[in-house]
């Protein structure tokens, strides 16, 4: 009898432990731990501060959680990416850590063990008096930090970069000869431009004047595959540029009018000029144009104005679109009213732009960077008409 009622009792035991729930410590969960985590410089891709550890939890299917240091930062919305070609795989995630910090992810990996990628935690503050400000209308700074991790690093972040911009291509032709008009999009005249080490930056206008009124500018941006395509180590070994699994991460431009003349106003395109809710931007994939539509708030904003600006901390405009079209350029429009007929006026253009890039080596782990490129269109002077 006794023997029954232990075998029974067993039984029930054994029915309860199957039903009970899995612990959060589950080695069910998707988790990445790492110890190789510094911050780094962006303009020159220095170490400047070590971490401990490192560890991030892939909750389900929409949500992960980051922990830095003994620094949590949870339910971040993620999306995953797998490149059929290379057999590897993209986690891209972001999330606001409170009113004035936000984060984003980039986690690469063809094996789990292989995994590393990038952190960029963007941080905004009110100004001080004697801190220099360069967004006139805005007394808000912002700042970001540059997180690398890797499980393992076979290539150093600075040489890895270096590679990628030492494959500048130089003597490109002027912009306009490069595509037909209807195909690209473009407004009819290039005012100026740049090419830089990872994108080209150009200003367009309707006419070679200003016209009093009303007048669209259009700021272009292309990346310049002939330098992204591919990295070079100093021992001639070669990587080469997952595009599908690498993006335009942000865009913040300013379109300024300077000098002594007239100085016009430029209203950054949006979907309802009383009452703005989204910013939008085109783009055109292999010459088929699409509009985007990014929500307005801390993470992307605009400023109208004498000096406007573009600042799309979360674009995330992908380098491939759903049907297999490379990204040929997006652009940034915009209404100038401007008074002064019969006298020139001056402009100035800049731009900062952060590629998330993901580079296939065969022989080493597959690698994320994030390039920067910041740079000036040249200035343009141009006459002001009355129409």
């Amino acid at each position: 009898m006794h023997k029954k009622i232990l075998i029974s009792c067993l039984v029930i035991m054994a029915m309860l432990l199957i039903a009970l729930p899995v612990s959060a410590d589950s080695n069910e969960l998707d988790v990445f731990e790492f110890e190789n985590v510094y911050q780094y410089d962006i303009d020159t891709y220095e170490k400047t501060i070590s971490y401990k550890n490192m560890k991030v939890v892939i909750k389900d299917a929409e949500n992960l959680d980051l922990f830095l240091d003994g620094k949590n930062y949870e339910n971040l919305k993620y999306e995953k990416q797998f490149s059929n070609e290379f057999n590897t795989t993209l986690i891209s995630a972001s999330g606001e850590i409170d009113d004035q910090n936000s984060v984003y992810v980039r986690l690469v990996y063809d094996k789990k063990e292989n995994a590393n990628g990038n952190i960029v935690l963007t941080r905004r503050h009110e100004a001080l008096p004697n801190e220099f400000n360069k967004d006139l209308s805005s007394n808000v700074l912002e700042t970001k930090e540059y997180i690398r991790f890797a499980a393992i690093e076979p290539i150093d972040l600075k040489t890895l970069a270096n590679g990628v911009e030492k494959n500048t291509v130089q003597g490109i032709p002027d912009p306009i000869s490069k595509m037909s008009l209807m195909a690209s999009g473009d407004l009819p005249v290039v005012k100026s431009y740049k090419y830089s080490n990872y994108m080209y930056g150009g200003v367009f206008w309707n006419t070679n004047y200003i016209a009093t009124g009303s007048s669209v500018v259009q700021l272009k941006f292309s990346p310049l595959y002939g330098t992204l395509n591919t990295w070079t180590d100093p021992y001639g070994r070669r990587g080469t540029l997952i595009k599908d699994q690498s993006m335009v991460i942000s865009t913040n431009a300013t379109y300024s009018f300077v000098g002594s003349g007239p100085k016009g106003s430029t209203q950054p395109t949006v979907d309802n000029p009383n009452n703005p809710r989204n910013v939008t931007i085109k783009a055109a994939y292999r010459g088929v144009g699409v509009t985007v539509t990014l929500p307005l708030g801390s993470n992307n904003s605009i400023s109208p104005g004498i000096s406007a600006n573009w600042n799309l901390k979360r674009q995330y405009l992908d380098f491939v679109d759903s049907r297999r079209g490379d990204l040929d350029q997006y652009y940034l429009e915009g209404i100038t009213t401007i008074t002064g007929a019969g006298r020139s006026t001056e402009v100035s253009t800049s731009a900062t732009v952060e590629i998330g890039a993901m580079y296939y080596f065969g022989n080493i782990p597959a690698q994320d960077v994030i390039l920067r490129d910041s740079f000036d269109i040249p200035r343009f002077t141009a006459s002001i008409v009355s129409e």
